[in-house]
């Protein structure tokens, strides 16, 4: 890690100064460049302050399954099937109009709704991070073509101001499973078991990649470098 950061920062102060000496020769690059580059900068240090979960907790797939099925009230799934249907014979009758009105109001009455109940329950981050919620709700969104990839959009544009932020500390803290696969690495590498630590690793690994449970940095940054040994 010594070396990557001596790296970096050779590099950063090479930039640096490379930056500088186009800005002080006109005939190179005018003004616009140097307001790219600070603007990058800019962007660079505002995404340092941004807290990222590695991947989401348990809760956003439990708030997803009741919000999709209903739990004790019609979910989304009976929704999606009523307006599909709806939308569907609309077009068959020739009435394109009436079957966007039909089709935008289930998007706003309901299906936009229904992410954010999760978003309530968790956070945007933790939606994003959770790919298997993501796709079952875009099996849910009715449009125009395929609808592959609406959901994370959606909570792109509509969070973006929230995305990187650590409103209640839950970010710095991992769930129990990967407080169990931690400890349990850390025992198997006491007792140089290190094949079944590699294993226990990448197991707990792909289920916070995926979005299944939580890690926060310092045991996601164990968990990687045990399962890439």
């Amino acid at each position: 890690m010594e070396e990557i950061n001596q790296r970096i920062e050779e590099f950063s102060n090479a930039e640096r100064e490379r930056v500088k000496t186009v800005a002080d020769t006109e005939e190179v690059a005018g003004p616009g460049f140097v307001d790219v580059y600070q603007r990058d900068s800019r962007s660079i240090r505002d995404e340092a302050k941004r807290i990222r979960p590695r991947g989401s907790s348990s809760l956003v797939r439990a708030v997803a399954k009741g919000v999709i099925e209903g739990d004790g009230s019609i979910g989304l799934a009976k929704r999606y099937d009523e307006a599909e249907d709806m939308v569907e014979e609309l077009r068959k009758q020739g009435e394109r109009t009436r079957a966007d009105i039909a089709r935008k109001q289930y998007m706003d009455d309901q299906f936009i709704p229904a992410i954010e109940t999760v978003i309530n329950f968790t956070s945007p981050d933790e939606m994003l991070n959770c790919k298997d919620v993501l796709t079952a709700f875009d099996k849910y969104a009715i449009g125009t073509g395929s609808m592959s990839g609406y959901t994370a959009s959606y909570i792109k544009q509509a969070y973006g101001d929230l995305l990187g932020k650590d409103l209640d500390g839950r970010f710095q803290h991992s769930d129990p499973f990967v407080c169990d696969a931690v400890c349990r690495i850390k025992r198997l590498v006491y007792r140089d078991n290190i094949r079944s630590a590699i294993g226990v690793a990448k197991q707990a690994k792909t289920s916070v990649d995926k979005g299944e449970h939580m890690a926060n940095a310092d045991d996601y940054a164990l968990l990687s470098k045990v399962a890439n040994f």
